[in-house]
């Protein structure tokens, strides 16, 4: 979906709402991204992953500056509470 060109126009109007002048009084825009099942997201699949917020950072990117994304990572599998810990340091260390 981020490479065909059917969609295109939806990426560019995202990429030009994200990066637009707000109104008087508006919040800072920003794209929620949702991953679901982050307990799998490791190994070969966790690359996969990685390598399309990737992309998706880089078609909403504008004149160099990265787009505004707030990532939100659930799962009914995480375990403990290191397991949780230990995935969201892992994550926050590769996008921040």
């Amino acid at each position: 979906m981020l490479l065909r060109p059917l969609e295109h126009i939806f990426w560019e109007d995202t990429k030009t709402w994200l990066h637009g002048e707000l109104e008087d009084g508006e919040k800072p825009r920003k794209l929620m991204l949702v991953l679901d099942e982050a307990h799998l997201y490791q190994g070969a699949m966790g690359t996969e992953v990685s390598m399309l917020i990737d992309r998706l950072r880089s078609v909403l990117s504008k004149d160099g500056k990265n787009p505004p994304i707030q990532v939100i990572i659930t799962s009914a599998s995480l375990g403990n509470d290191d397991s949780l810990k230990k995935l969201r340091d892992e994550f926050e260390q590769f996008y921040s």
